[in-house]
C-alpha cells in the first residue's frame, strides 16, 4: 500500500490542476503573511543582537566601575581611620597623619607591576595626576581642635609645648578642667571638643574603564558644572571624615602643615585673639614679678616654670616673663606663662589665652 500511494499522487495531480500547483517544488518554500521570502531577511539577527549586547556591555563596565568605586571608598575610609588613630597618638602632627594615611592607602596599587613597591608605585601614579591636572589628588583637613579652640584652652607650661614652641591643649583631667571652665568664650567648645580629633578627606576617583573619563566630561559638562573635578578632570570626587578622641595633648603645628594636611581655619585665631584682648590696667606696676589673671570666673594656680624666651603678641604687645603668681583682689588665683617662642605670628597668641594647669 505505501508504494501505491505515489503513482496515485502523480496521477490526481496531472487531472486536478489545483492539486498540481499545490505539488511543485517552488510551493514547498514557506511564505510570510505578507507573502516576502524570508531568504531576504538575512542579516536581522545580527542587528537584533547588537541591539541587546550593547546595552548590556555598556552595563556590565558601569557595574564594574562602579566595584571598584565603591572598593576604592572603603579604601579610603579605612585609610583615613588609620590616620586619625596616628594623629591621635602623636599630638594631632600632620606628617604623622599624611604618612598613616598613604601607608593604608598602598594596598589599593597592588602589584607593583614595574615598580619596586605598591607605595612607589602608588606615589608615581598621585603625583603624574597632580601634575597633569593642577589640582591635589587628596587632601585631609584638620577640623578639630580648631585655632578658636586652642585660643580657649591652650596650656603653656605643657612639656610637649615647651619642646616645640607651639602652642597645646592638656588632655590629663579633662572632668576637673571641665568643671573649672565649662565653655570656651572663642570658640563655644568644651574641653572635652578640644581634645576630639576631627578629619575631613576628599580622594578624587579616577576611572579605569575606557571612554568612562570622557563620558564624565560630557555629562557634568552639559548639566552645567564646568568647574567640578567631573567635568575638568573626569574623576569622580569622594569624601570621608571621621571623628576619634585624643590619646595624647593636641598641639597646633601651623609651621608643619603639609601640601595635603591643613588646618581649616587659619585666620580665626587672630580674629578671636584680637576680639579678646583687653587692655593693660593702668593702676597695676607692669615691672612687678607678680602676674594674675582671671578668664570666664575660673581660677588655677601651677607651679613656677623655668624661664624661656619671650614672644610677641599679634599686636606686638610684649610678653613678660613671669616667676610666680599671685591671687587677685577675690583671693583666686589664675596661671600666667609666657609663650613659646615662634616666628610664625599665627602661633604667637595672647597671654590670656591659657587656662588650665
Amino acid at each position: 500500500m505505501p508504494y501505491l500511494f505515489p503513482p496515485l499522487l502523480f496521477l490526481l495531480c496531472r487531472r486536478c490542476p489545483a492539486l498540481a500547483r499545490a505539488c511543485r517544488p517552488d510551493c514547498l518554500q514557506p511564505r510570510t503573511p505578507s507573502g516576502i521570502s524570508l531568504s531576504r531577511q538575512r542579516g536581522f539577527a545580527m542587528m537584533e543582537f547588537l541591539v541587546v549586547a550593547l546595552p548590556l556591555l555598556l552595563a556590565a563596565v558601569t557595574s564594574y566601575e562602579a566595584s571598584r568605586w565603591y572598593m576604592v571608598r572603603e579604601a579610603v575610609n579605612l585609610a583615613l581611620l588609620q590616620a586619625g588613630r596616628a594623629g591621635s597618638v602623636n599630638h594631632t602632627r600632620p606628617q604623622a597623619i599624611e604618612d598613616a594615611f598613604l601607608e593604608a592607602l598602598a594596598p589599593l596599587y597592588a602589584p607593583a607591576g614595574a615598580y619596586r613597591s605598591p607605595q612607589e608605585r602608588m606615589q608615581h601614579q598621585l603625583q603624574r595626576f597632580e601634575q597633569d591636572s593642577g589640582q591635589l589628588a587628596w587632601d585631609i583637613t584638620i577640623t578639630h581642635p580648631n585655632l578658636a579652640e586652642f585660643a580657649d584652652f591652650m596650656q603653656k607650661d605643657l612639656p610637649i609645648a615647651i619642646k616645640t614652641g607651639h602652642p597645646a591643649i592638656n588632655n590629663n583631667y579633662q572632668h576637673r578642667q571641665h568643671q573649672q571652665y565649662p565653655r570656651g568664650t572663642a570658640s563655644g567648645s568644651t574641653i572635652y571638643d578640644a581634645n576630639t580629633l576631627q578629619l575631613q578627606a576628599r580622594y578624587l576617583y579616577e576611572p579605569v574603564v575606557p571612554g568612562m573619563k570622557s563620558l564624565l566630561r560630557t555629562i557634568f559638562g552639559a548639566i552645567g558644572a564646568p568647574e567640578s573635578p567631573q567635568a575638568r578632570l573626569g574623576a569622580l570626587p569622594m569624601s570621608a571624615a571621621i571623628t576619634i578622641e585624643m590619646q595624647s595633648h593636641p598641639v597646633l603645628w601651623l609651621t608643619e602643615e603639609t601640601t595635603h594636611v591643613r588646618y581649616q581655619q587659619r585666620n580665626t585665631l587672630a580674629r578671636s585673639s584680637a576680639t579678646r584682648r583687653t587692655p593693660p590696667d593702668p593702676g597695676r606696676s607692669q615691672g612687678s614679678d607678680n602676674h594674675s589673671s582671671t578668664k570666664g570666673g575660673m581660677s588655677t594656680e601651677t607651679a613656677p616654670q623655668p624661664a624661656t624666651v619671650s614672644a610677641t603678641s599679634p599686636g606686638d604687645r610684649p610678653v613678660s616673663p613671669v616667676d610666680s603668681e599671685t591671687g587677685t583682689d577675690s583671693g583666686q588665683p589664675t596661671p600666667s606663662r609666657p609663650v613659646a617662642n615662634n616666628d610664625v605670628p599665627e602661633n604667637a597668641l595672647p597671654t590670656d589665652a591659657a587656662c588650665l594647669p
